[in-house]
């Protein structure tokens, strides 16, 4: 049997791996979620991060040994082409035409060897048929477009990640811009401290050869300070992460929005504001992030193996660490911003710092006096209601 003939019999889960795409474990992974979830296994690889949307359409194209379509495919179809197909045949047979040349009208689908779809078609329209793969998230995307089929939220969520993910690549790495808060450095330059003697043994060191006055404990009220100055929520998060950079390996400030868990910044190896920024997250499926929005209390500990605590994981491909810290940031009585810490894949984060605690509240006030501030300037038009 010829290479093409056995990858079309293949399953896609099995070509992934024998063009060492995926992992078996990653696989697995998917599969369960598939299992639990529901939806094609190419819509679970997405959503695990462990393959792109380029890659799965490339792969599906080599499988089936017909075109994909792309998004840009499905969003000018003219009104002749989704007229010749009822909003219930393109449900029922998981179908979307895409374009009509004379006789010929192009179709895209989930499941290309479906016939039974396709002699229906062909019989409803007395046309010939030419297939097209589509991922799942594009047609379901589609059909809600041109016939109004409402997509689950499971689809527009991952829909807004994957699109999130798409602008950060589109556009050039920003430079910070510079702060109006003019603050020195926190620390010395860790050049001076590590020039004459090496790097320090350990924290204790460290502090040792700094000087006791730059201690985080010591640098409190400054900190407080800068944040009671903070003029906007770009100030507020540089402050936020400054202190706690102090304390971490690695620090991530997400900001939530609805159901959306939405990295905001970051600081520490292999983590700036374009990785924060590419991290999109649901807050309904269980994750650490659900859990300190739900208890607005804070979670120390190893991560769970969860769907969304492997997504997070994965987007700034750093290796597991040992444990993590994520403290929540309130306005009043709701959290408004998680602040993530770990220490690497050797130490563990073994205490909330009480510091970082106070400072955090500091925030919440800070925001909390800016979205006052933005009332005040923008004040809402008096209620006209007939009482």
């Amino acid at each position: 049997m010829a290479d093409t003939e056995k990858e079309k019999e293949d399953r896609l889960g099995d070509i992934l791996i024998k063009k060492k795409m995926i992992f078996p474990e990653q696989l697995d992974q998917a599969v369960q979620c598939q299992v639990l979830f529901g939806g094609r296994l190419g819509t679970n690889l997405l959503e695990l991060g462990f393959i792109s949307e380029d890659q799965l359409r490339k792969i599906l194209e080599e499988k089936y040994e017909i075109p994909a379509v792309s998004r840009k495919d499905l969003l000018e179809i003219p009104r002749e082409a989704i007229n010749l197909m009822s909003r219930k045949f393109s449900v029922e047979h998981k179908l979307v035409p895409v374009r009509l040349n004379d006789d010929v009208i192009e179709v895209a689908m989930l499941d290309p060897q479906s016939e039974s779809s396709v002699s229906a078609l062909a019989e409803a329209t007395s046309l010939k048929i030419e297939k097209l793969i589509a991922l799942e998230l594009d047609l379901y995307w589609a059909q809600e477009k041109y016939y109004a089929v409402k997509r689950e939220a499971r689809y527009i969520n991952l829909d807004r990640w994957l699109e999130h993910q798409r602008e950060m690549k589109r556009r050039p790495a920003k430079k910070k811009k510079p702060k109006t808060i003019k603050r020195e450095p926190l620390l010395p330059d860790p050049l001076d401290i590590t020039s004459l003697e090496g790097s320090p043994k350990d924290l204790e060191d460290f502090w040792d050869r700094v000087g006791r006055t730059g201690h985080p404990e010591h640098l409190l009220p400054r900190v407080l300070k800068d944040l009671e100055m903070a003029s906007n929520r770009d100030e507020i998060s540089g402050v936020i992460l400054d202190f706690a950079a102090m304390h971490f390996f690695r620090t991530l400030l997400f900001v939530i929005n609805e159901d959306m868990l939405f990295g905001w910044d970051g600081q520490g190896e292999g983590i700036d504001s374009r990785v924060a920024l590419a991290i999109m997250l649901p807050l309904k499926r269980r994750s650490i992030f659900k859990t300190v929005l739900e208890t607005g209390a804070y979670f120390l500990g190893p991560i769970p193996d969860t769907t969304i605590n492997n997504r997070f994981t994965a987007a700034f491909g750093a290796t597991r660490p040992k444990s993590v810290l994520l403290l929540p940031i309130m306005v009043g009585d709701k959290v408004v911003a998680i602040l993530y810490g770990d220490m690497g894949h050797e130490k563990s984060v073994s205490a909330v710092p009480p510091a970082l605690q106070r400072v955090l509240a500091a925030a919440g006030q800070a925001f909390q006096r800016l979205i006052f501030k933005q009332k005040q300037d923008n004040p809402q038009p008096p209620n006209k209601g007939h009482g």
